[in-house]
């Protein structure tokens, strides 16, 4: 169900929120980059498995490393999704 306004089951009017676009769950340059990374690494180290390939493994072992300093160098750098804050109005499990 898209996020809005609807009736539950006893008539009562509520509003449903979409919390991931609130908080931009996974909305950023770093985060989509590290991602792309290693799913190439995780598709290559699958590749190599079923043809018996240890530089391919290898090759894609070296990419989730690549992968994981990218993605943290792209947040470092500003790119990335920010820390939320620590107010104590938030609902968050820290």
């Amino acid at each position: 169900m898209s996020p809005g306004w609807h009736n539950d089951q006893t008539g009562r009017r509520i509003e449903e929120r979409d919390t991931m676009a609130e908080d931009r769950h996974g909305r950023s340059l770093a985060a989509w980059t590290a991602v792309a990374i290693l799913l190439v690494a995780s598709f290559l180290i699958s590749v190599a498995v079923v043809v018996t390939s240890w530089p391919l493994a290898i090759v894609g072992m070296v990419l989730i490393v690549v992968g994981v300093v990218v993605g943290k160098l792209l947040a470092m750098a500003g790119l990335g999704r920010g820390k939320p804050d620590e107010s104590n109005e938030s609902t968050a499990i820290r």
